[in-house]
């Protein structure tokens, strides 16, 4: 029977790997270069605008902002090999222009930012309409993705056991399966019409807009969507039919549906990421989902939990090993190098779910060396005690599943290692003097700062002495102060800036004109990783 087990298990791990083959493609999409440049002075208007990233993309939005403010929805847009090219009907007017774009790259994640140049000189930029998806559509997608994992892992591997290790009628007496499927099910529009929003950078308040939809469905996660949905009716059809055979086509599915998007997914070589992400799925499943209906066997029927539990255990071990040994190598993917599990928000996920992890393993080697044996002996008495330890392994997953869910929204490092060096860009604008600011390279670490000053009728400002100052409290730093030094075209320089903690930086630059009067302007950037 134990061959047989095993036998059933990797002829499902092998149809997951056979759907899921796929040819190499790249990785998290980055932003590689922008014609014009950010923050670049153009003499004559441009006829076309381009961005290129590292991999192909889908254009989402795609927006100018005038310095008058007017909106212009750009639509002659061409986006190929990663180059997103855009034909402008009407030329740009003199001033202080803003593309806004965003993006979906082959993981489903959106990508967003602006791009800004001038034609002329600089003007005062009309503010940006908010447009902010907001921490509401980040909190109510992560809950969800918990409920789908729920329902893909713990639904479908309930059923997977059932199929396995118990009578026919007993599947259909287990409600935590049953619920898990039926929440797992719930969840998908829910999960689309949030990828939408998120795609968008739309509200919470427009899950009534038909193009949030549309959009959710048109990503990479609309396909995990689908094959999700199909998964999960084959899984509900084979708890009503109590057939092994739906069973196994239920979890090949479920496997296939979570590897066609996401960011370990999508890694290169997806030819070997996407199997594993695949057969990690399953292998989770065949564990997770066998601890829902265990615990019911547990307390409803001791007896027959005596005899699942020694086939049960000895099929754990091996799927134990498949579990971590995918995780693993995704892991070393997906980190690159050992420093980023402490230096990147990624990593640090990555330690918790290791920690949790490590406890799921002491729960589990606990249930099978000390309760099994005490269940063998006397099942009434021993059952209670492993219902509680199964429960605890149960919680842990779930804020397993929580940690993965966050994922979502932290590109994983080797995707940041991609992103080239793009200068950070400000505009400070007063009534009696402007001044256009550019960070080199742009992240932390040591960068360079430029100045260009202007007057309020947009031409070159005559100053005595320009001195930047950098701070950031809440690190508990003390004031970065460096003098700029003048060059040609009316811009100064500071060469030497030691930025080296991510976040926002708070920057001052005093303008001495006279030596009875300084001027000073303020603003914050935001330096990434």
């Amino acid at each position: 029977m134990a061959v047989r087990l095993r036998f059933t298990v990797l002829c499902a791990l092998w149809a997951c790997v056979a759907l899921t083959w796929q040819a190499p493609a790249h990785a998290h999409a980055t932003l590689i270069e922008t014609v014009p440049t950010a923050g670049a002075v153009l003499s004559a208007a441009p006829s076309e605008l381009r961005l290129r990233f590292n991999e192909p993309v889908s254009v989402l939005v795609l927006r100018l902002f005038g310095p008058d403010g007017r909106l212009s929805d750009l639509h002659d847009i061409d986006a190929r090999d990663g180059l997103v090219t855009t034909r402008l009907a009407v030329e740009p007017s003199s001033g202080t222009h803003v593309l806004s774009y965003r993006v979906t790259s082959s993981d489903g994640h959106p990508v967003g930012g602006t791009l800004t140049f001038f034609v002329g000189q600089p003007s005062a930029a009309a503010a940006l309409p908010t447009m902010d998806a907001g921490n509401a559509v980040s909190r109510l997608s992560w809950v969800t993705r918990i409920v789908f994992y729920l329902g893909l892992f713990g639904g479908i591997g309930g059923v997977v056991f059932h199929a396995m290790f118990t009578p026919a009628d007993t599947i259909t007496r287990d409600p935590a399966t049953l619920t898990a499927l039926t929440a797992g099910m719930l969840s998908l529009p829910v999960l689309i019409l949030l990828q939408g929003l998120d795609a968008l950078n739309l509200p919470l308040a427009s899950v009534g807009d038909p193009e949030a939809w549309r959009v959710g469905w048109r990503t990479s996660l609309g396909t995990t969507a689908w094959l999700a949905a199909l998964a999960l009716a084959c899984g509900l059809t084979a708890r009503h039919v109590a057939s092994r055979t739906l069973a196994m086509i239920a979890v090949a599915l479920m496997g296939t549906a979570v590897a066609a998007s996401g960011h370990a997914a999508t890694a290169a070589p997806e030819a070997l990421m996407r199997p594993s992400v695949a057969v990690h799925a399953m292998a989770l499943a065949i564990w997770f989902g066998g601890l829902l209906p265990l615990r019911h066997l547990l307390r409803a029927r001791p007896d027959q939990a005596r005899l699942v539990l020694p086939r049960f255990s000895c099929l754990i071990a091996p799927v134990f090993v498949v579990l971590i040994g995918a995780g693993g190598g995704l892991a070393v993917v997906q980190l690159g190098e050992v420093s980023a599990l402490w230096a990147t928000d990624y990593g640090n996920l990555m330690v918790a779910k290791l920690v949790l992890v490590i406890g799921i393993i002491g729960v589990a080697a606990w249930n099978r060396w000390r309760l099994t044996p005490a269940m063998r002996a006397a099942p009434d008495a021993a059952a209670p005690r492993m219902a509680r330890a199964v429960l605890i392994e149960i919680i842990l997953a779930l804020i397993v599943f929580g940690v993965a869910a966050a994922w979502r929204f932290t590109p994983p490092p080797r995707a940041l290692a991609l992103s080239p060096d793009l200068p950070v860009t400000a505009h400070i604008h007063t009534d009696h003097v402007m001044a256009h600011l550019t960070l080199t390279p742009g992240r932390a670490g040591a960068n360079a700062l430029a100045i260009m000053l202007q007057n309020a009728q947009f031409a070159p400002f005559v100053a005595r002495e320009v001195t930047a100052v950098l701070t950031q409290p809440q690190a508990g730093m003390a004031p970065i102060e460096r003098k700029a030094v003048r060059h040609p075209n009316n811009l100064w320089h500071v060469t030497d800036l030691p930025l080296v903690v991510p976040g926002h930086w708070q920057v001052t630059i005093e303008i001495l004109v006279t030596d009875f009067e300084l001027l000073t302007l303020e603003h914050t950037i935001e330096v990434p990783r």
